[in-house]
């Protein structure tokens, strides 16, 4: 995710490339960091849903399994349910290793950008910052995925 003069985009491109699958130009400097934080809060925002809804689902006694193969085949399915879910399924929860720590960090980021842009605050991340405290409060500060 690059911001710069677009003049300078393929000058960057030859050095990201080396470490990056996609390099996309976003803007003018400063957007491709904008844009790494969006990102990161619907990747937090979608943890958040799926923690929460597979930690109700264990609770009602609905079948996790059941439940993932039909939100990969329906409008859930997303990158970070196959990133989080799909292996704890198959025993390897955790092996992201995503700490909540990380995740209230992303949060704040998101929270610092939205002030300066306009000061509009957004709810939904009052409600994020309060769902990661008190999982790490109980003492899943370590992975996400045992979350659930």
């Amino acid at each position: 995710m690059v911001g710069c003069r677009r003049e300078k985009f393929n000058r960057v491109k030859a050095v990201v490339c080396h470490y990056s699958t996609i390099v996309q130009r976003f803007g003018e400097p400063g957007a491709g960091h904008t844009a790494k934080l969006l990102n990161n809060f619907v990747t937090q925002s979608t943890g958040t849903l799926l923690a929460e809804a597979y930690a109700r689902a264990s609770r009602a006694g609905v079948d996790w399994r059941a439940l993932y193969d039909v939100m990969c085949t329906g409008t859930a399915k997303s990158g970070t349910l196959e990133k989080v879910v799909g292996p704890a399924l198959d025993g390897h929860a955790g092996s992201d290793q995503f700490s909540l720590t990380h995740a209230r960090k992303d949060i704040a980021y998101y929270q610092r950008l939205c002030k300066r842009m306009d000061g509009i605050p957004v709810s939904l991340l009052k409600r994020h910052m309060t769902y990661w405290t008190g999982r790490s409060q109980m003492g899943l500060a370590m992975n996400m995925c045992r979350l659930c």
